[in-house]
């Protein structure tokens, strides 16, 4: 791949895809007929497009678009021909897991929680997506991303919690 490619953010990687996609559909009008229903028009489908000054490409507006030319959700994140999903290899992250927890019980740190590798790599794949940083004053958008991939993979949160402060009793 291509590192140029593979060093774009998110937002210019849909715009490059959304070309490929509405020259593939015969231009914006026909993108329109399309997929565009009553939602969205030429006019805005030439501005998402525009080689001089393309309309961003939101990450919400983006699985919207997805949806709507019944393509995977990320479709637009990625380099075109990158059929594969984002993010990490599970198995490979299930292991990096278990060392995390035997190397904290021979040093005897305290228990390494369980963490389910499948919610983990879905939490990189909504940071990899949002395609900016994590911080305070963005979290719950971050957190509205994850739950709605995490969702969509019929996942839960990925953490078994130990017991609540003097109950005994586990949650989560």
């Amino acid at each position: 791949m291509d590192r140029t490619i593979a060093a774009m953010d998110a937002s210019t990687l849909r715009t490059i895809n959304m070309r490929d996609r509405v020259t593939a559909a015969g231009g914006p009008a026909e993108w329109a007929r399309q997929f565009g229903g009553s939602r969205w028009q030429q006019p805005q489908v030439s501005q998402w497009i525009s080689e001089a000054n393309p309309k961003g490409i939101g990450h919400r507006l983006a699985r919207d678009l997805e949806a709507a030319m019944g393509i995977p959700s990320g479709t637009l994140d990625r380099p075109a021909g990158e059929s594969h999903a984002l993010g990490l290899d599970v198995p490979t992250l299930r292991s990096a897991i278990r060392l995390l927890q035997l190397v904290s019980e021979i040093r005897g740190g305290g228990p390494v929680p369980a963490i389910d590798a499948e919610a983990l790599a879905v939490a990189y794949d909504t940071i990899v997506a949002e395609a900016r940083s994590l911080d305070d004053s963005n979290v719950l958008d971050f957190m509205r991303a994850f739950v709605e991939r995490l969702e969509r993979t019929g996942g839960k949160d990925g953490v078994t919690r130990g017991p609540v402060a003097g109950t005994g009793k586990a949650t989560g």
